[in-house]
Formats: C-alpha cells, structure tokens, sequence
C-alpha cells in the first residue's frame, strides 16, 4: 500500500498556505521616530553604550521595536543628562509613539496616580 504523497509546491503548503507570506507593509512614521530617538542623544559624547543605542535605533526595523529601545536610550540619556531631565525627554518621545502601537504596549500610569472608582 502506498501513503498518498501531497502534491505541495513549497514548505508554506504544510502549513495550509498558498505561498510566501507577504512582506510587512512598511510603516511611514518609522523614519520620524527614529531621527527623534537619535536628536535625543545628539549632545552624547558617544561613548561605547551611546553606540550601541545608536546600531539599536539604525537597525530597527518597525515600531514595536522602536519601542523597546526606549529603555536603552532612557539608560543612556540619564547617566549623560541626570534622571530628571531624561525623564522629561523620554515623555516627549513617548507621545511620539501614541496611536501607533496596540494600547496594551503603551506606558501606563503609575498606581499612584490611578483613581479609585
């Protein structure tokens, strides 16, 4: 007896897919919020973990990620400029980032500042 062998044209048919997925659709607001990120470290003195910040941001390929190296820059930004004043430039980024990602992604308020209903 012999096994019915699929007639598949690529691995994709495995998986019930016609063929390759799509390629993401590119996202437009991606090159303004990445100038933005790296305005911010503009004044740095470029050391070794400024770089690396730096390849992060280039490097990134959507806003999610984009995202994600706001903890870096953040850490970057306050060793350069205080905690203060990091904190004040990351707010300003991070409104930048609003209506772009699931709301689920964006920073929530501290519990101190949640009412009670």
């Amino acid at each position: 007896m012999r096994w019915s062998k699929p007639n598949l044209k690529s691995i994709y048919g495995l998986w019930g897919h016609a063929g390759p997925l799509a390629a993401p659709t590119p996202e437009p607001q991606l090159p303004a919020l990445r100038k933005a990120m790296l305005d911010a470290m503009a004044a740095g003195t470029h050391g070794e973990q400024q770089r690396l910040v730096i390849r992060k941001i280039v490097s990134a390929d959507s806003i999610q990620t984009l995202w994600y190296a706001r903890t870096d820059l953040m850490h970057v930004l306050a060793g350069e400029l205080g905690e203060t004043a990091a904190q004040k430039k990351m707010a300003a980024l991070t409104k930048l980032f609003k209506g772009l990602l699931p709301e689920a992604r964006v920073a929530r308020k501290s519990r101190g500042s949640i009412q009670k209903k």
